[in-house]
């Protein structure tokens, strides 16, 4: 009877089961799923889904979680273990009871290799990390955040260091350890992992986590680079001990070399009323640690690109005048320009901070002339100071004489460093290839980063033209592996239709797709985009265009067209799966600048 409440849940082309179609009483090992021992090496087990392809299946492993209809784990040392297998369903995933299995013998071909070096001295040895507090030469600090769907492949080595990776496109904030709360006890801890009889982990908590001694085993996949524990926590800051989905489960081991170790869990949403992210704990190994001695590395800075000075100074127009961004007017930088937290809108800001208001900084402005180097401040009481300034080849700004500080947020000001100075810490583009911000930072006289003031060049200041168009791209994702791909822009230089395509193939998962008008809200916030026609591979298909979600993109000024939305279809769609393009989309459109009221749902 399980196996008939299956089939009934859903269509057979559709991948999710309706949400009341399934229990855990339902997964169970012989019917939905199996457990085999490899019969070349028992300590190699296959785990395999026995329902329909069309499902989308999880498993929880010793070894960590992962998505498949298989999983292989390779497991070293004997014992009693546990998996569960997950079934995706609009409702979310439905997971089995757990269900074990046993290893009767060791085998010492799975300690074996470099990462089982790395982490824990190899077969019959140990290994001890302590985390980064930001001075080895590794990470900023002992904590970074990541993106959920991080894993080991997404990471890179910034350029020019020995230890600083980062996650490519999916690096939210990698803070200080000050500015997000870790202690000088936090610091103080350390884990070790040891390969002496077996997988043996041990923790000392030193901030106040009890109990502040835990032992216990440890699982490492290599191959997939996850890891659990059993009976222990990582090593983690007190100030998130109460905000995480689980301290022993689901690890994703992001970094792991000789003398760095970064582990990762995540943020769960219900504990923390935030987002789901990644937690990512950066550690050193001990005996690196005892040994580091600092060499003289220069601090590093920003790099700005080619013509940056050209394009800032503008050689027509000498004159530009700068205002605050009425949308993010300030940030904190890293000492090579990386903002620190990405807050794009009013509403990222936090509390400790306060909320941008535009009554509060809007009237005031920079305006620079390159033509005689010569800058006017004006401020919002009506005052305004005169001064000249000097801009060098690095893009620090020195001007002649100090100016007074005004507000931007809260108790954050805007002001010049100690030597009348700033620095530009990035330049913007837009896609004309135009300056549409720079980021100018005061250094902290303590800290290695810089508090950053982002501004924007009014109309006019690019020679009078204010309207040089919109770019509009289709862009599609696979929420398998959300892979994002966008097609080449098209740009809007005034109402009309317009047609974006965009190559690309649907491999597995719910797909996404959408068509986004930048900066088009920016200049017309009632404009309206009014879809004509959807393709898959080269076929129309039917649509309601009142049905099909409109809505601002990733930024304020975007407009978007949310075709094909994993989270909620819009009803003139049959099911996912007209949305599976095998080699292209295209979507053809009408823009409309002004329908006399905001069209954004």
């Amino acid at each position: 009877m399980a196996v008939l409440s299956l089939v009934a849940a859903c269509s057979p082309d559709d991948h999710t089961l309706s949400a009341p179609a399934l229990s855990p009483e339902d997964l169970v090992e012989g019917i939905a799923f199996s457990i085999t021992h490899d019969s070349s090496n028992p300590n190699i087990v296959h785990l395999t889904s026995l329902l329909p392809d069309s499902y989308q299946i999880a498993w929880m492993t010793p070894q960590g979680r992962s998505l498949g209809k298989e999983r292989t784990l390779k497991i070293a040392f004997d014992g009693e273990y546990e998996v569960q297998m997950g079934v995706s369903t609009r409702g979310g995933y439905v997971w089995s009871n757990p269900t074990s299995f046993s290893i009767n013998d060791f085998c010492a071909d799975f300690v074996s290799g470099e990462l089982w070096e790395y982490l824990a001295g190899g077969a019959g040895g140990s290994k001890t990390w302590v985390p980064d507090n930001g001075n080895y030469g590794m990470k900023q600090g002992f904590y970074s955040c990541f993106d959920p769907s991080a894993v080991h492949a997404d990471m890179l080595l910034k350029d020019g260091t020995i230890g600083n990776w980062y996650a490519d496109g999916k690096t939210w904030w990698e803070p200080a350890n000050g500015d997000v709360g870790i202690t000088e006890d936090d610091l103080k801890g350390e884990m070790t992992f040891s390969l002496a009889g077996n997988a043996g982990y041990s923790v000392t908590f030193t901030n106040g986590i009890s109990p502040d001694q835990q032992t216990g085993i440890f699982n490492f996949d290599p191959d997939n680079m996850t890891m659990s524990l059993d009976g222990a926590e990582i090593f983690h800051a007190l100030w998130a001990d109460d905000k995480s989905e689980d301290w022993s489960k689901d690890l994703q081991v992001l970094v792991l070399t000789e003398n760095q170790l970064m582990i990762a869990n995540y943020r769960s949403e219900a504990l923390s009323g935030e987002d789901r992210c990644i937690y990512c704990w950066n550690f050193v190994s001990k005996e690196y640690a005892d040994s580091y001695v600092p060499g003289d590395v220069p601090d590093p800075e920003p790099v700005l690109p080619d013509g940056w000075k050209d394009d800032i100074s503008q050689t027509v127009i000498t004159s530009v005048k700068w205002v605050l961004s009425d949308q993010n007017p300030l940030d904190w930088c890293q000492l090579d320009g990386t903002l620190m937290n990405g807050w794009n809108s009013p509403a990222d800001y936090p509390d400790w901070l306060g909320t941008p208001d535009t009554s509060v900084y809007g009237d005031f402005s920079m305006t620079l002339d390159s033509k005689d180097n010569s800058a006017v401040f004006a401020y919002p009481d009506g005052t305004s100071v005169s001064t000249t300034y000097e801009l060098d080849d690095k893009g620090i700004y020195t001007f002649a004489d100090n100016v007074p500080a005004t507000s931007v947020i809260g108790w954050a000001s805007f002001e010049l460093d100690a030597n009348n100075g700033l620095r530009i810490m990035r330049i913007e583009k837009d896609p004309f290839g135009d300056v549409s911000g720079m980021w100018l930072g005061k250094r902290d006289p303590e800290k290695p980063e810089y508090l950053a003031y982002h501004f924007v060049p009014t109309a006019g200041s690019n020679g009078g033209e204010t309207n040089k168009g919109y770019v509009a791209t289709l862009n599609f994702n696979n929420t398998s592996d959300w892979t994002m791909v966008t097609g080449p822009q098209v740009i809007v230089k005034d109402e009309g239709t317009y047609t974006a395509s965009i190559d690309v193939t649907w491999t597995a998962g719910d797909p996404m797709l959408w068509l986004d008008v930048n900066p088009l809200l920016k200049d017309h916030p009632n404009a309206d985009v009014i879809l004509k026609d959807i393709k898959i591979d080269g076929s129309s298909i039917s649509f309601d265009d009142s049905a099909v979600s409109r809505c601002i993109g990733d930024d304020p000024t975007i407009y978007r067209r949310y075709i094909c939305n994993p989270w909620g279809l819009a009803s003139c769609f049959p099911s996912f799966d007209v949305f599976h393009p095998q080699s292209n989309a295209e979507v053809t459109f009408e823009v409309v600048y002004d329908t006399g009221a905001s069209t954004i749902e």
